[in-house]
């Protein structure tokens, strides 16, 4: 399209096969992001939530030292459910820290324990209409 966007081509113009996908790209609202982009930049907020503490799988026991315990199976970060709800900037540098660890939110409230995570994921794109 050699620098046209698609609303500068009159339909005449358009003689070569436009690939939709190409369009969408051109036309999406949404773009393409993951929850660790620019974690490394964000500041620390003192008091703020952190990754508590790294959670072993029991098989790898064997394996396990404590001055070279390996690859944790996940990461956790403890909040109490009165506590204020950790903002975009606090995810995304937590899943920094984390690495490829996957990194699980519990909450705990009057003894009862939640947990969730945060995965990334690709929006479907109809491409048959």
């Amino acid at each position: 399209m050699s620098g046209e966007s698609v609303d500068d081509c009159a339909p005449q113009q358009l003689t070569f096969p436009v690939l939709t996908a190409t369009v969408l790209h051109h036309i999406s609202v949404l773009q393409t992001t993951h929850l660790a982009d620019g974690g490394a930049r964000l500041p620390e907020k003192p008091g703020g939530l952190e990754i508590s503490f790294d959670v072993y799988q029991a098989d790898a026991v064997a394996t396990f030292r404590k001055n070279n315990p390996g690859k944790p199976y996940a990461r956790m970060c403890i909040s109490g459910f009165d506590e204020p709800v950790p903002d975009l900037c606090t995810l995304k540098r937590l899943s920094y820290q984390s690495g490829d660890v996957p990194l699980i939110f519990a909450l705990v409230d009057h003894g009862d324990l939640s947990f969730y995570s945060f995965r990334d994921f690709t929006l479907p794109r109809d491409l048959g209409h």
